[in-house]
């Protein structure tokens, strides 16, 4: 991304943030409702920070469409981010919730991170 943004560029970019990905003592979650139905598990490997959502589903209609997915996102911390950022170059310019520039608390769910090539 560094080398692709013009001198003084913006990369502007957002993360999960974890508090929100980790479940309140429930891994399982389903819904029933009127086109659709879905159950999903979530795991969080805490040694290597990884999230995982196994996702199954019904898509209800004239032939019933079933799927199954598993999505994993590796969590960062955002000292970790902002390291990373500094390393290739970036200024960090600043960290907030997502749609505001409020600064973050335990309540967002994503984090936008501000970066600046100089």
């Amino acid at each position: 991304v560094y080398h692709n943004l013009h001198p003084e560029g913006f990369f502007i970019f957002d993360l999960n943030y974890l508090p929100q990905l980790l479940p309140q003592n429930v891994n399982n979650y389903s819904t029933d409702e009127e086109g659709y139905s879905l159950s999903w598990s979530i795991r969080y490997d805490e040694k290597d920070k990884l999230w995982e959502v196994i996702v199954s589903g019904i898509i209800k209609g004239e032939k019933d469409h079933h799927f199954c997915e598993t999505h994993h996102e590796k969590v960062y911390d955002t000292s970790d981010v902002w390291r990373l950022l500094i390393r290739q170059g970036f200024t960090v310019m600043g960290t907030y919730q997502a749609f505001t520039f409020s600064p973050p608390n335990e309540s967002a769910p994503r984090l936008v991170y501000i970066a600046q090539k100089l």
